[in-house]
C-alpha cells in the first residue's frame, strides 16, 4: 500500500506573507514547517476518505484572536467556528477567508479541506484596532439615531415635554418669590388659583417711575396702583425657563420705564406653579389672569404681549375673547408661529430628522396626538383688534419666514379688517436673534406710533 504523504507541498509565492506588516509577521507561521511556538499550532489528522483530502487541524493559541487566512489553491474550502462561520470567497484564483470577529472563548477549531498547496495561517494580537473601534462607535449612533423617532412615537408623552421644555428652569438657584433679585425693585410676587388645587406664581411690575414708593409695600398696594391712569401690558412668555428668564427680566424693565404696568406668571407645570402643562390649560391660566387684570383696571388700555410659544397662546386667548365679544386693546406677537406642526419641522433640533422618511408621522403626529396645535395662523381670522407682529431676521428658534408668512395671512384676513396689522422686521446685523428685540433702541418709538401713545417716562 502507498503511504499517504501528509507533508504540505512548497509554495513559491510568498506574497501572502510580504503583504502583512513586520509586526505581524512575528505571529505568521507556515504550515508544516514545525514551528509550535508561534500564534498557531498544525496538528495533523486522519485522512478524510469521503472527500478525498486530508484534514489537517489548527488550533489558534487561545490567547490570539483569528484574522486572516489565505490558501493558493481554487477549491472549495470548509471553515467552521464553534459559535459561527468565516466567509469564504476568491479573488484572481486564490481564496481569502476573513474573520475577525470570533473571541477566542468561541474559535475552537477550524477544519480546512486542502488540496495541494500551501496554507499562510496569521494570528494577531486580539487588540481592537482604530477603524473597529470608529464602527462600532458609528453602529451606536446610528442606532440611537433611529430609536428616538420610534421612541418618541409610541411615548407620545416625550414629545409633548419636548415642546414645553418646562422642565429646563433658567436661570437655575433663582428664588421666585424674591425678584428684587433680578434687579426688580419694584415688583411683587403672588400666587392666584384658576382652579381649584392649582396655584401659580405672578409678578407685577409697576412702572419704573414708582420704585421709590413701592419699596416695602403690599399685595393691596400694587393692586390698588391698578387703578392709576397707566396702561397695563400683559406677558405671555415661551417655553423654557421661567417668568424670572433674563430675557424676559430685560422686557420688563424696558416696558415699565416706558410706563406701563408689567404682569407675567408662569403657566401650570412652569416654575412654581402648580399642575402638568397643556395647551388648553396654558390658555386657562391666560384667560383667568386677564380676567383678573381686567376686573381691577376698569376701562384702561389693556394690551397682550406674547412671546415664541406664548405668541401661541395669546392667539388662543384673543380669538377667545373676540368671540365673546370683549377684545383687547391691542395683540403683539414677538417672534411668532403659524402653527405648531410647521415650527417643530423648522425647529433645528428637528434638523437631523427633517429629511428622514415618515418625519410627519414619527414626530408632528405625535404633537397632534397630545392636543397641541397653537394655530395662530387659523386664529388671525377670528381676531379683531390690531396686532403688530415683531421678528428678528436670524432668528434661529422660530425662523423669520413663518413670522412673515403668519402676517400675510393677518393681512388678508377679513376680521382683522379695519384693523391695523403692523409687521417690523430686525436685520440680521443688528443681531437681535430670537429673544434680544428687547435691546433695540428703536422699540420705544414703534410701541408709539403702532399703540397711539406717547411715553412721557422714557
Amino acid at each position: 500500500m502507498r503511504k499517504r504523504n501528509n507533508s504540505p507541498t512548497q509554495d513559491n509565492d510568498s506574497s501572502v506573507t510580504k503583504t502583512l506588516p513586520d509586526s505581524s509577521l512575528k505571529y505568521c507561521n507556515k504550515i508544516g514547517e514545525g514551528n509550535t511556538d508561534s500564534g498557531a499550532q498544525y496538528n495533523s489528522a486522519d485522512p478524510d476518505k469521503t472527500m478525498g483530502r486530508a484534514f489537517r487541524s489548527l488550533t489558534p493559541a487561545p490567547q490570539w484572536h483569528c484574522m486572516s487566512l489565505k490558501v493558493s489553491f481554487q477549491m472549495s474550502c470548509i471553515i467552521h467556528g464553534a459559535k459561527e462561520e468565516l466567509s469564504v470567497h476568491s479573488v484572481r484564483g486564490r481564496w481569502h477567508l476573513t474573520q475577525t470577529s470570533l473571541h477566542k472563548t468561541h474559535l475552537q477549531a477550524l477544519a480546512v479541506c486542502v488540496g495541494p498547496g500551501l496554507i499562510t495561517f496569521c494570528c494577531l494580537p486580539q487588540g481592537r484596532g482604530l477603524l473597529w473601534r470608529l464602527r462600532r462607535m458609528l453602529m451606536w449612533l446610528l442606532g440611537f439615531y433611529l430609536a428616538i423617532p420610534v421612541i418618541i412615537k409610541f411615548c407620545p408623552s416625550i414629545q409633548a415635554k419636548l415642546v414645553f421644555l418646562n422642565f429646563v428652569r433658567m436661570p437655575y438657584f433663582i428664588d421666585l418669590k424674591r425678584p428684587h433679585d433680578q434687579g426688580l425693585n419694584h415688583t411683587h410676587n403672588f400666587y392666584l388659583q384658576p382652579e381649584e388645587g392649582i396655584n401659580i406664581g405672578v409678578w407685577h411690575t409697576v412702572p419704573t417711575h414708582m420704585w421709590k414708593e413701592a419699596q416695602g409695600k403690599d399685595r393691596e398696594w400694587y393692586e390698588s396702583t391698578l387703578q392709576s391712569f397707566h396702561p397695563v401690558m400683559l406677558y405671555l412668555h415661551g417655553n423654557a425657563g421661567t417668568r424670572g428668564g433674563d430675557h424676559r427680566v430685560q422686557l420688563y424693565k424696558v416696558l415699565s420705564s416706558l410706563g406701563y404696568h408689567v404682569v407675567t406668571f408662569d403657566y401650570r407645570g412652569w416654575g412654581d406653579s402648580e399642575g402638568s402643562p397643556s395647551e388648553k390649560g396654558m390658555t386657562s391660566d391666560a384667560h383667568f389672569i386677564y380676567q383678573w387684570v381686567k376686573q381691577r383696571i376698569g376701562r384702561k388700555p389693556l394690551y397682550i404681549w406674547g412671546h415664541s410659544l406664548g405668541t401661541g397662546v395669546a392667539t388662543n386667548l384673543v380669538r377667545h375673547l373676540c368671540e365673546r365679544g370683549t377684545p383687547p386693546d391691542s395683540l403683539i406677537l414677538e417672534s411668532p408661529f403659524t402653527n405648531i406642526r410647521e415650527e417643530a419641522k423648522s425647529h433645528p433640533f428637528s434638523m437631523v430628522y427633517r429629511y428622514l422618511p415618515g418625519f410627519d408621522w414619527f414626530f408632528l403626529d405625535s404633537i397632534t396626538a397630545n392636543d397641541i396645535r397653537f394655530a395662530s395662523d387659523e386664529n388671525v381670522n377670528h381676531i379683531s383688534c390690531p396686532v403688530l407682529i415683531l421678528h428678528a431676521e436670524d432668528d434661529t428658534v422660530v425662523p423669520f419666514h413663518l413670522g412673515k408668512k403668519l402676517y400675510n395671512i393677518a393681512a388678508q384676513s377679513k376680521s382683522l379688517s379695519g384693523h391695523k396689522v403692523q409687521f417690523i422686521p430686525f436685520p440680521v446685523s443688528l443681531g437681535y436673534r430670537h429673544k434680544f428685540i428687547y435691546r433695540s433702541p428703536e422699540l420705544p418709538h414703534i410701541l408709539s406710533d403702532f399703540l397711539g401713545t406717547t411715553h412721557p417716562h422714557v
